[in-house]
């Protein structure tokens, strides 16, 4: 066996070292910044809670699904076909690359309810939105001003991150744009769901955002511009992983909340924990295809371990990062079994190099070319294989009760 390379856990390291070797340097501050807005508050606008609601909260995950229901059946739609999308980071390029490469192969679904969580959220409204913003979505993630991202900058003796926050919030302002906001806005109307994931540091809660509720906002006349403030604030802190960026902070003027990577609670989000051990009876709302994309891998990877601490320390967290995901897998292919739904999901090879905090255009190329290649060349496979067997790259759907 090979024994693994220091740097393939250089990531890691960094996402866990960082928050102890500096955590005396910068810290938090509750006073939003240019990227995390003070909304205005109107009548039409506050408060939050009617755009989001807590993954562990069964009785407002009740009340989504019940104004859910209440819409499908007013535009008679019939069963749920669901997309979630990992975080990964720079891997988020193999994401939307196989977004891209189903659209080309013609058989993409238009998705009832799409997730996403930390990079997936920056994926996730353009898939929902459809493949006529594939061309934006692949612009996204072959802009040149994402390797500013990392970009050293010593800042971390006066900030709580090893890296600036203004870089990913100005390429979330830069795709995220009022007319995106109408595309899912008019989504949201036809009984369609998108959802982005973050993670309130202050409760530590998992906090589930209706983006397509604060699109619709948007269309009044007293507005004042907070729906697109807050649709992007959302987005940049569902990306913003602790320790190397920083959180975002978000206020109505009121009340002030620390938001930050909705990754830190969960890999993806398919159904929220209150539902996991549910039986859905509405017809409407039903499962009947439910896909994951993994911006990730999951396969264990057997090598000697070489190196002292910070070896050690990343590979356990790349080895627990790893077994969550698989988890996560599990209790979702559970899912759809119950209710006779289809389930697929994609991942990573083991073999690919896939450096969550690489933002290297060739890097970030490569990992497209292997989205749109992986899914142009794949089809269904007849039989059900085991979410723990998750080497290839492809779609795997079980069939039907």
């Amino acid at each position: 066996m090979t024994p693994v390379p220091f740097t393939q856990y250089l990531g890691q390291i960094v996402l866990l070292l960082v928050v102890f070797s500096l955590s005396a340097c910068g810290y938090v501050s509750r006073v939003p910044t240019y990227f995390s807005p003070t909304l205005k508050p109107s009548a039409t606008f506050s408060p939050f809670d009617r755009f989001r609601f807590v993954a562990t909260d069964p009785q407002g995950v009740l009340s989504f699904m019940q104004n859910l229901d209440q819409d499908r059946y007013f535009n008679r739609t019939g069963g749920m076909r669901a997309l979630a999308i990992s975080g990964g980071g720079a891997n988020g390029a193999f994401g939307a690359g196989m977004l891209v490469g189903w659209s080309q192969d013609k058989d993409r679904p238009v998705f009832d309810m799409v997730t996403g969580i930390s990079t997936g959220s920056l994926i996730a409204p353009f898939a929902f939105a459809g493949p006529s913003w594939d061309e934006t979505l692949t612009a996204a993630y072959h802009d040149p001003q994402a390797a500013k991202l990392t970009r050293w900058g010593g800042g971390f003796f006066y900030r709580p991150s090893l890296y600036s926050g203004k870089p990913l919030a100005a390429l979330v302002a830069r795709y995220i744009n009022a007319d995106l906001l109408k595309a899912i806005a008019s989504g949201h109307r036809a009984g369609r769901r998108l959802l982005v994931v973050t993670t309130d540091l202050d409760t530590q809660e998992t906090m589930v955002w209706d983006m397509g509720s604060i699109a619709i906002s948007a269309e009044h006349p007293d507005d004042n511009g907070n729906a697109l403030a807050l649709f992007r604030a959302v987005l940049t802190a569902s990306a913003s992983v602790p320790g190397i960026f920083p959180p975002v902070v978000i206020t109505d003027g009121k009340n002030t909340e620390v938001h930050a990577d909705g990754g830190i609670n969960a890999p993806f989000l398919l159904l929220p924990e209150s539902l996991a051990a549910a039986q859905i009876s509405s017809p409407r709302l039903k499962p009947e295809q439910l896909y994951v994309i993994i911006n990730g891998q999951t396969d264990i990877t057997a090598a000697p371990l070489i190196g002292g601490t910070m070896a050690i320390v990343g590979r356990s967290f790349d080895s627990m990062s790893r077994a969550n995901l698989r988890a996560h897998l599990i209790i979702s292919t559970a899912f759809a079994q119950r209710h006779g739904a289809t389930f697929g999901y994609a991942v990573i090879p083991a073999k690919v190099n896939a450096d969550p905090l690489n933002f290297d255009p060739a890097h970030m190329e490569a990992l497209f070319q292997l989205g749109l290649k992986t899914r142009v060349k794949t089809r269904y496979l007849d039989n059900f294989i085991a979410p723990c067997d998750c080497g290839a790259a492809a779609f795997m759907e079980s069939a039907k009760k």
